[in-house]
């Protein structure tokens, strides 16, 4: 049974236009990242693509990144298309093996930030030096063959849990978002549903990697396996069913709970694949909880962060304009990692919910 619901007293219905344009001041990409798999210093000077669905001439050029890095070319694709290309090596030195979530960020020449994410897989280095001077079989070192089916390290019982729990907790957000988008129409949800399903599917491929049994056993939306998440569901959808700013503030109240499961998860994990995944699906969640503040600042409307401290929070939402992968992007990210190490003042997100 939830021990803590959002509650929200919202005096009016707010609109979701403002003066003709959508409320929604940041701008849902979709993204294709090119490579999909990426084995770690294979290709030396190959190039990483991104294709993206918006209008090459609507792009600021010296705004687009890749998770911070800057693209060495941008371009239009025949369809009139953003295509930005990165450095392999570049984008490989903040990669590790596993699934990684990649964001593509930038402003329009109206000054709209745009963002759009996608998922690769990284493999590591399939020739590493052959020790003892072992013999090869058909071509190949036995070593290279472990390397090419077996996961980098083992997971704790902890870890296993973490990411099950994850996973469940991401369907939890697509399906309420899926849900509000229905309900309300207003894009945000439906754009933010969709970098949901990019996080379920991050966490699935580490699931399949590491031979763990999937607890999303029907993918219908509101259907679980962990009852809390269906109790979830129901309270949140019905919360949010009020007015469209109680729509707006279960969002922020999902990303919010989102961060601190994910920071929580992140003080007791140690595998470098899970890490990176849950660090990615982290900096997307505060990209998310901006927009759903952003959102009802415009209706004259606050959220009050229920799981995070009002610190942390105060920091992921004046992190907008550069935040985690922004200019100061880097320091951000090494003040976040202390953060987790620091005793948490609440508890755990996940104790609130209670059995």
């Amino acid at each position: 049974m939830l021990r803590r619901l959002l509650l929200l007293v919202t005096p009016f219905l707010a609109a979701a236009f403002v003066n003709g344009a959508r409320a929604d001041d940041t701008v849902y990409i979709d993204v294709q990242i090119s490579p999909s798999n990426i084995v770690l210093g294979l290709d030396k000077g190959a190039a990483v693509t991104v294709h993206t669905d918006i209008a090459f001439s609507t792009v600021d050029r010296n705004t687009v990144a890749l998770s911070g890095l800057a693209p060495y070319l941008t371009k239009a694709d025949i369809t009139g298309n953003l295509v930005a290309k990165f450095r392999q090596s570049e984008v490989e030195a903040i990669l590790s093996p596993g699934v990684a979530a990649l964001t593509l960020t930038g402003l329009t020449q109206d000054g709209l930030t745009f963002e759009g994410a996608d998922s690769i897989r990284v493999i590591a280095d399939p020739a590493p030096p052959v020790p003892n001077g072992l013999t090869f079989s058909n071509g190949q070192p036995a070593a290279v063959k472990t390397l090419r089916v077996m996961p980098a390290q083992t997971l704790t019982q902890v870890e296993v849990d973490h990411i099950l729990f994850m996973r469940e907790e991401e369907k939890l957000a697509r399906d309420v978002y899926i849900a509000m988008y229905d309900l309300w129409g207003v894009r945000v949800f439906d754009n933010i549903s969709r970098f949901e399903q990019n996080h379920m599917d991050a966490i699935k491929n580490l699931i399949d990697t590491y031979g763990l049994n999937d607890p999303v056993v029907d993918d219908t939306p509101g259907v679980f396996t962990n009852g809390v998440f269906s109790d979830l569901y129901a309270q949140l959808t019905t919360q949010g069913s009020g007015s469209l700013v109680d729509a707006l503030g279960v969002g922020a109240y999902i990303e919010d709970l989102d961060i601190v499961d994910l920071r929580n998860a992140l003080s007791e994990v140690e595998c470098q694949c899970v890490v990176q995944v849950f660090e990615n699906l982290e900096a997307g969640s505060c990209n998310h909880l901006r927009a759903f503040v952003q959102l009802l600042t415009a209706q004259g409307e606050t959220y009050t962060p229920e799981f995070l401290t009002q610190d942390d929070f105060d920091a992921i939402i004046d992190g907008a304009q550069g935040g985690p992968q922004g200019p100061n992007g880097q320091q951000f990210q090494q003040q976040q990692r202390q953060n987790r190490l620091q005793p948490m003042k609440r508890q755990r997100a996940r104790d609130w919910y209670g059995n």
